[in-house]
């Protein structure tokens, strides 16, 4: 399903940039917001970035949480785990990068991410 944020047909008429930054950001101030009325024993936070660094961990933590026996078989699951080529397809320029980062600085100290920097 898309995900239509309020006054996205006006975000059409955007550079897809702004577009994009405009969505990301909505969503995940929704996320943030929508978390916090789950109770605390029924949340579990995990990033993608230790999926790839730590998978096994990553997956017993999950299975742990889930109640669901972690089994060895589960583990040939991880080898198709594959880090994402370090391929850039487009550059930010300082000034998308900044907006990024202003834009987004509740997003990043919620999320415990960094500001981004110059690539």
């Amino acid at each position: 399903a898309e995900q239509r944020i309020p006054g996205w047909k006006k975000l059409r008429e955007k550079p897809i940039f702004i577009a994009s930054l405009s969505q990301y950001k909505y969503t995940m101030e929704k996320l943030l917001s929508d978390i916090k009325k789950i109770p605390r024993n029924q949340l579990l936070a995990l990033k993608y970035e230790d999926l790839l660094e730590k998978p096994e961990r990553f997956q017993e933590t999950l299975y742990r949480f889930i109640r669901v026996q972690y089994l060895n078989e589960t583990k040939n699951i991880l080898n198709r785990v594959r880090k994402p080529a370090d391929k850039k397809k487009y550059q930010y320029s300082h000034d998308e990068i900044k907006k990024i980062n202003d834009e987004c600085e509740y997003i990043l100290n919620q999320t415990g991410y960094k500001r981004i920097s110059e690539f």
